[in-house]
């Protein structure tokens, strides 16, 4: 699409900028991705106000670098095309009365840039584990949480430490805050840590739970504290199926804890981990949510982590099959009623083949435990422990989170493992940027392979069929040649 030069091009609202040292990343708040920038894309994006026409624009980057209009303004198209395919920006026919980035940035000025980024200049989103006590014992758990057997300040985050935490994090630049565990409903202090995140100045608190403790009670000091959404986690509503997955949970209770949260106001999203334990019960549970008045349901492929192993992994059939039973289920029920009331949504994800499993960790966010880990996410728990060398980026016990943020050298050596030597001729590094430590160390048996999913050095799988780019994968082992 052709673009007009009178336009004022402004980043969409939910888009935040952080300066590297090799220029600087965007990243779409609510969908989650990112887009890495070269020191000149940087140049273009702090121009990009909503006061400053596309003419405007290519004139200062030709200005600054000494290049023909007409070349930047090649480039310029192709720039704009890939920012507005991740809804990262507008072109605006009306000049906007104030400038909608902050901070001033003088594009004339020049930098002394790295070829791939080291250092970030502010952190975006932290997750707190609150407690790692769970009384369920989930049979697909990834932490695989032995709580009971530690001592309870490693264990459970007093809540002046977790307030600590997020002024810490405020001030390098978070805004948008996970609460995690263990089950959120088993840490006393909840409401408040959420009431103290709103009060700062965070906009966005995330929380999820299984439900079964949710009493309208706890919904009710939840939704005064500022939570105005939750994730539930339910799987089935086949009561066998639930204790077999939870053994210490009822699908009663947690039914009940979902009424209680839409009861009190708050919204419910519901992700359930598709194992083949409880993929024939989907699709009839997902239909009772949307008639409950859930917003959306998800379902996520077990990941064989912790508790869970390669038996309860669907086969690519099973996911077939099982989005199309889904999609037989909601067929005509969804639109209809929708238009006239409300809005609701499902979807299956699942990893595949070829496609970047980037993570964010360490460049956007940081996760902390009660034990005073500062690291990358709850879900690598058990690579974190096995590997804490490599992906415990210090202690907030001990260090500031400015200067773990700023100083680490084991986060240093992590962010600079995300763009390695074999990858740099890859056109999806900045992507991928190596991906997740957890599919290599399953596949692998370490962390410094390049992840399973890549097509690209794993052609084949290892019992040499060949793999279909974009096809579903269900953590099969593979292998670089036949």
């Amino acid at each position: 699409m052709s673009l007009n030069p009178d336009t004022y091009p402004v980043l969409a609202p939910g888009v935040e900028v952080n300066e590297t040292d090799a220029g600087a990343v965007l990243r779409h708040r609510e969908s989650e991705t990112y887009l890495f920038l070269s020191e000149t894309q940087y140049d273009i994006i702090s121009l990009c106000t909503g006061t400053t026409t596309l003419r405007d624009v290519v004139r200062a980057i030709s200005e600054k670098y000494g290049v023909e209009e007409e070349r930047v303004w090649r480039d310029m198209e192709v720039f704009m095309d890939a920012l507005r395919d991740r809804g990262m920006i507008a072109l605006s026919p009306l000049r906007l009365p104030h400038p909608r980035l902050r901070g001033k940035r003088d594009v004339r000025s020049v930098r002394n840039v790295e070829r791939y980024p080291s250092r970030y200049a502010r952190l975006h989103v932290i997750a707190l584990i609150l407690t790692e006590m769970c009384p369920l014992e989930c049979s697909y758990c990834f932490m695989a949480l032995e709580a009971r057997r530690k001592e309870r300040e490693d264990v459970v985050m007093p809540p002046d430490v977790a307030e600590r935490l997020l002024r810490e994090s405020y001030e390098l630049g978070a805004r948008t805050l996970i609460l995690s565990g263990g089950e959120l409903t088993a840490y006393p202090w909840a409401d408040r840590v959420v009431s103290s995140a709103y009060a700062m100045g965070y906009r966005h608190v995330r929380t999820s739970t299984k439900g079964i403790g949710v009493t309208r009670e706890w919904a009710d000091r939840m939704f005064a504290a500022g939570i105005r959404a939750m994730q539930v986690s339910i799987d089935t509503l086949n009561p066998e199926t639930y204790r077999k997955m939870i053994p210490r949970g009822s699908v009663e209770a947690a039914v009940e804890g979902i009424m209680n949260l839409l009861e009190s106001g708050i919204e419910v999203f519901v992700r359930t981990t598709v194992t083949r334990e409880n993929i024939e019960d989907i699709p009839e549970m997902w239909l009772f949510l949307h008639d409950l008045g859930v917003s959306a349901t998800r379902g996520v492929v077990v990941t064989p982590e912790g508790r869970a192993d390669m038996d309860l992994v669907p086969s690519a059939e099973e996911m077939r099959m099982l989005r199309e039973r889904v999609e037989r289920a909601f067929s005509g029920k969804i639109g209809r009623r929708e238009k006239s009331t409300r809005r609701f949504l499902w979807d299956i994800v699942h990893f595949r083949n070829g496609q970047p499993d980037a993570c964010g960790a360490g460049i956007f966010s940081l996760t902390m435990y009660p034990n005073g880990w500062v690291t990358l996410c709850d879900s690598a728990r058990r690579r974190i422990a096995k590997y804490p060398d490599l992906f415990v980026f210090g202690n907030f016990r001990e260090q500031s989170i400015a200067d773990i943020w700023y100083n680490s050298p084991v986060l240093d050596r992590y962010r600079r493992t995300k763009f390695r030597d074999e990858c740099r001729g890859c056109p999806l590094l900045y992507d991928c940027m190596g991906g997740c430590p957890i599919f290599k160390d399953v596949i692998f048996g370490n962390v410094d392979d390049v992840s399973p999913l890549c097509t690209r050095v794993y052609p084949y799988y290892a019992d040499g069929r060949r793999r279909e780019e974009g096809g579903y994968y269900g953590w099969e082992s593979v292998k670089r040649s036949l």
